[in-house]
Parts: structure tokens; C-alpha cells; sequence
């Protein structure tokens, strides 16, 4: 992945060095206020997939991406991220969709960083969290406040791992489960 991004960062570099040395070119954009010119490279509307063996691991689109060589680090803004369990999914529960505030990946380790405010879709589950850590390899992990509605049934927990491989979930330290009462006559 670091090649590939590192080549992408090297054409692009040079591409957007030939427009903007360009008399009269992309004016707007060398004025453009919201672009942080403390990065070595800044581009809006990004989609990044990352694969590994011919299968998709996973996919990013986001607004605004800001690459740091010196800091190792793809920093990015409304960040959308797509996870793919076993390459491309199963049929019950598809690819583990994340959204997030801000997010952040470590280029060298693959390493993803992601918040606040983490919505995620896993199935037919919905998860809300503080944050998301995907340690590059197989688990992803979400943070703070960790809650996961599922039809009636809500979870909630401090900490849960999904292993994008097996596609198990594990919460932990402090779990709490409600399931929907028997007494209670059904919603219509």
C-alpha cells in the first residue's frame, strides 16, 4: 500500500507542480483558505481502496485528504470506510461501513484512526461510538460509549472488536444487553 500511495503522491506532486507553475492556472485553488498548506500534499473529494492478494480490504472516500511524509500520516475529513470481511463480504453481513468526524492512517503500518462522533453499519446492526482504532491488519475496534442496536436488542459496552476475517464481535469490560421483553405485546 505504501508504494502505491507513495507513487500516487509522486504523479500527483508533479502533475499539480505543471498546473499551478501554468500561467492562469487553478488560481482558486492556490486561494483556496480551507486548504492546510502545513502538508506535503492536500486534495478534496479522495477515494482510496486498499488490496491485498487480489481482494479488496477496504475502501475510503473522503472530502478532504492531507498527506504529512515527515509525520507518516493520511489525514482526513468526513471520512466514509468501507471494510471488507473475507475480502468482499458475506451475504449476511456485507462490508462494515464507517463514518466519522475526522480519521487518520498511519501510512507505514496501515494503522486507522477515526472521531468522534463513529456511526458504523455492520449487517443489519447499527453502532455509534467515540472513536475507531484498525490495527492494519484484521480488527477493527471501536471506543468510548460503544452501542450497537440490532432489530429490538441493544448493546451497550466501553470496548468492541469486529475480526474482519472470522467476522467475530467481541465487547468487553462492563457489557450490557437489553432484549425486548416477552411480556410485552408486539409493536405493530
Amino acid at each position: 500500500f505504501g508504494l502505491i500511495l507513495l507513487a500516487f503522491v509522486v504523479l500527483t506532486g508533479w502533475a499539480l507542480r505543471t498546473l499551478l507553475t501554468s500561467p492562469g492556472m487553478l488560481p482558486d485553488v492556490v486561494a483556496d483558505p480551507d486548504l492546510d498548506v502545513n502538508v506535503d500534499f492536500s486534495a478534496r473529494s479522495v477515494e482510496l481502496v486498499q488490496g491485498r492478494e487480489g481482494r479488496r480490504l477496504w475502501k475510503v472516500v473522503a472530502t478532504v485528504a492531507d498527506y504529512d511524509r515527515e509525520g507518516d500520516l493520511v489525514r482526513v475529513v468526513s471520512p466514509e470506510v468501507l471494510y471488507y470481511p473475507e475480502g468482499e463480504g458475506d451475504a449476511e453481513t456485507g462490508p462494515l461501513k464507517v463514518t466519522a468526524e475526522k480519521g487518520e492512517v498511519t501510512q507505514s503500518s496501515s494503522e486507522v484512526r477515526m472521531g468522534p462522533d463513529v456511526r458504523g453499519w455492520y449487517g443489519p446492526a447499527e453502532l455509534t461510538a467515540e472513536a475507531l482504532f484498525f490495527d492494519g491488519k484484521r480488527t477493527v475496534t471501536f471506543t468510548g460509549n460503544v452501542r450497537v442496536v440490532r432489530q429490538d436488542s441493544v448493546l451497550t459496552a466501553p470496548v468492541m472488536h469486529i475480526d474482519l476475517e472470522t467476522g467475530d464481535v467481541k465487547a468487553e469490560s462492563g457489557v450490557r444487553v437489553e432484549l425486548p421483553s416477552a411480556t410485552e405485546p408486539p409493536q405493530s
